[in-house]
């Protein structure tokens, strides 16, 4: 069978290597965006996961209000809502910022600083629980580090606060459990002098020297 010609009576030319012209550079392209969407798949599903799973309440109404306490020692407030039942964020987040403030204030003033720690099992700590709402009354404490112009007293690191107790409303979701309400103990005047001459500190168990 003779070939094709074209107007001017020469042999027409072929489109078959155009035709696979094409292909390739449909290949190429698709591989191209697989290489690019991949990346990106496991870029974002790990940040919608997290997303997700950020405002999640606690296991148990004691690690929700100790989640909550250790807070404190961070002037940030990321991760602060996830405790915090959702109607009630607004006023307990106020209430968390004004006692960082005080604490703040505080530091600024004496160079001390304070962080709260878990007191131990205290006479008065309890936990009730009734269906979705419970009632969690634990102790707190707070550690003290000196002043960092000062030298401190040999074998002294830190010095521990008396510890005072903390009680809270929560309630459950599907999530776990979220605070509704929290009585916390005053910073000045119950967890610190503010300012006040304080009592010469004593070695503490982990610093005493051997």
């Amino acid at each position: 069978m003779e070939a094709p010609r074209d107007a001017t009576g020469r042999p027409a030319a072929s489109r078959s290597p155009r035709r696979r012209l094409w292909i390739v550079l449909s290949i190429v392209g698709v591989l191209a965006l697989c290489a690019i969407a991949i990346p990106v798949r496991l870029l974002v599903l790990p940040l919608v996961s997290g997303t997700v799973t950020a405002d999640c309440g606690e296991q148990s109404p004691s690690a929700a209000l100790l989640a909550f306490v250790l807070t404190f020692n961070d002037s940030e407030s990321i991760g602060v809502d996830r405790l915090i039942v959702r109607e009630r964020r607004a006023e307990i987040s106020q209430q968390r910022r004004e006692y960082v403030s005080a604490m703040a204030a505080d530091r600024r003033t004496t160079g001390r600083v304070g962080l709260f720690t878990a007191a131990g099992d205290e006479p008065t700590d309890r936990t009730e629980i009734h269906g979705d709402q419970a009632t969690v009354v634990d102790s707190f404490r707070v550690r003290w580090t000196p002043p960092s112009d000062t030298e401190p007293q040999v074998g002294t690191l830190w010095q521990y606060g008396e510890s005072r107790a903390w009680r809270a409303e929560l309630r459950r979701d599907r999530t776990g459990w979220r605070l509704w309400s929290v009585t916390i103990p005053r910073w000045c005047g119950e967890y610190s002098r503010c300012g006040a001459a304080r009592p010469a500190a004593s070695p503490t168990p982990e610093a005493a020297p051997s």
